[in-house]
């Protein structure tokens, strides 16, 4: 399963998410299960920032999250290597796109078979939900990097409403 839904935010409350990310967090490195630096992260499983992200959830995707892995957080990242990878300490994932620049070598792809399968493109205020056990990665293009802002919700207990 995955959904996608544009303008997840209303624009105010987007603008304040963004601002929020980028002048209230602290960020540490963080790196992969085999050691690779990919970014920073702030951990929010414990901020109020997450009732709004529920809330929104609940009124975008019709789903009722009632508990998230502690890795909920929200990362910075420059995008220079796929890395793909499953979520298994959720079951499945709330992706918001916060800020980035919108193009075709920005966003996430999902793989099939070891191959990438379906592409989504990064576009501020878009949020993807999907099985945490499909294999995913930034996508990358080699030859330029892009900057980033997004949040992972990991959830661990949820009800379609």
């Amino acid at each position: 399963m995955i959904q996608i839904i544009d303008n997840f935010f209303d624009s105010q409350i987007h603008l304040d998410v963004k601002n929020f990310c980028k002048t209230k967090l602290f960020y540490s490195p963080a790196f992969t299960a085999d050691n690779n630096y990919y970014g920073l992260r702030s951990i929010v499983s414990k901020l109020d920032i997450i009732d709004l992200f529920k809330e929104q959830a609940k009124k975008k995707f019709k789903i009722n999250i009632s508990k998230i892995h502690k890795d909920t957080g929200i990362d910075i990242r420059n995008l220079d290597k796929l890395i793909p990878h499953k979520d298994p300490q959720s079951i499945l994932n709330l992706f918001i796109m916060i800020q980035g620049d919108e193009e075709l070598n920005n966003g996430i792809v999902f793989y099939d078979d070891k191959k990438i399968n379906t592409h989504i493109g990064f576009k501020e205020n878009r949020a993807i939900l999907f099985n945490s056990d499909i294999v995913h990665s930034p996508f990358i293009f080699k030859e330029q990097t892009i900057k980033r802002i997004t949040a992972t919700l990991f959830i661990t207990d949820y009800k379609f409403i």
